[in-house]
């Protein structure tokens, strides 16, 4: 009977161990443990307390949905950690039982006790790797509705996303609407073809995006054209961004085997005030808005920015000397 016993021990110190030692790449503990986040260590501790007093194998069972709300709601390192320190104690708890009660006549109970706490030990730490597989699926499917995949600026639903989000600050807040269209984009892509097409809009969103920086957010709404969105920031303001935009492109070039593209971009703004919880719906009104601006742009020989009387009014009014 010596075997099994160092069998039952090697392997459930090989499970209770392995994890943990597999899995402990940095940080452990979350890094705000309020007391939501105690309260699954809490039941661990409460359930091992209740263990301890009751013993025998069927005691082993009472931890086991507290070790599986710990892997729902920590890291798989932190359920490893938990798993391994629970096991050990079980471990020492059940192998000082059946010494209190003499080993020789309970070998078989103790095998058994053992493998039982391993057998619980992956339980916990499966629903662990589950959960950890399950958000970075949840991450990916995330990053592919909120980007473009060819220009990696927000898409329309992303921006919306992000709009939302802002929308959650209080007070309100001044919004200008940028609304960008690539000049003869359908010309580059019946002439030079689609793959040349993908090219101008990457390099377009990256040269675009580059000038934003921080004083935006960038989107693809569709086709060649795009969206800058500029909260706290005056009609002034977006004016000036919307004619570095159009000044910066008229001077790109596009390479594309052996020829060099020019590009122009035609510019709509339209600028407003938002309360933060209608900012959506405000955007929304502004983005027509720009639209019809973006219209007058094209019509009007392309290559320019126009905006409502009252910002290019301001536009045109000399500074003081």
């Amino acid at each position: 009977m010596l075997y099994p016993i160092w069998l039952s021990e090697s392997f459930s110190t090989s499970v209770l161990i392995l994890p943990f030692a597999l899995t402990c790449t940095g940080a452990i503990l979350p890094k705000q443990f309020g007391l939501r986040q105690m309260m699954p260590l809490g039941l661990l501790l409460v359930s091992m307390s209740l263990s301890a007093i009751s013993g025998g194998i069927g005691c082993l069972s009472m931890i086991l949905p507290a070790l599986v709300w710990c892997a729902l709601s920590y890291s798989l390192s932190a359920t490893c950690l938990l798993t391994m320190l629970t096991g050990t104690a079980e471990v020492l708890m059940v192998d000082a039982h059946w010494a209190h009660n003499g080993l020789a006549g309970h070998l078989t109970q103790i095998f058994s006790a053992r493998m039982g706490i391993a057998s619980i030990a992956v339980s916990p730490v499966i629903v662990a790797v589950s959960v950890l597989a399950i958000n970075n699926l949840v991450k990916q499917l995330s990053a592919r509705a909120n980007y473009d995949y060819l220009t990696q600026v927000y898409s329309r639903f992303g921006l919306y996303e992000q709009l939302k989000a802002h929308a959650k600050k209080p007070n309100t807040t001044p919004l200008n609407v940028l609304l960008l269209d690539i000049d003869h984009f359908k010309h580059i892509n019946d002439t030079h073809g689609h793959d040349c097409g993908d090219i101008v809009l990457a390099e377009f969103a990256r040269r675009v995006t580059q000038i934003v920086g921080e004083q935006g957010l960038v989107a693809r709404m569709g086709g060649e054209e795009f969206a800058v969105v500029m909260p706290d920031a005056c009609g002034g303001n977006g004016y000036r961004l919307a004619e570095e935009i159009r000044a910066e492109i008229e001077h790109m070039q596009v390479e594309w085997h052996g020829d060099t593209l020019s590009l122009t971009v035609s510019i709509g703004l339209s600028h407003g005030q938002a309360a933060r919880r209608q900012l959506v719906d405000v955007f929304d009104r502004l983005l027509s808005e720009a639209d019809r601006y973006l219209y007058q742009s094209k019509k009007s020989g392309r290559n320019r920015t126009c905006a409502s009387p009252s910002v290019m009014d301001k536009q045109s009014v000399p500074s003081a000397s």
